[in-house]
């Protein structure tokens, strides 16, 4: 499901993810859809480093 972003303006609005060696782009229509269960996060490149990550972020916000 990777997808290689040459104009970054074609995924806004999007959420970076800074998973050390990779920054990872990911429009937030994804996410939704994700939520939604139109889409499976597994799917994605690298997704359990991304969702250990998203997930550190989170709690370090509150």
């Amino acid at each position: 499901m990777s997808e290689k972003i040459v104009n970054i303006e074609e995924a806004k609005p999007h959420l970076t993810v800074n998973c050390g060696e990779t920054i990872h782009v990911i429009p937030v229509a994804l996410i939704e859809d994700v939520i939604a269960g139109k889409k499976d996060f597994t799917q994605l490149d690298d997704w359990e480093t991304l969702l250990k990550t998203i997930l550190r972020d989170w709690l370090d916000s509150i």
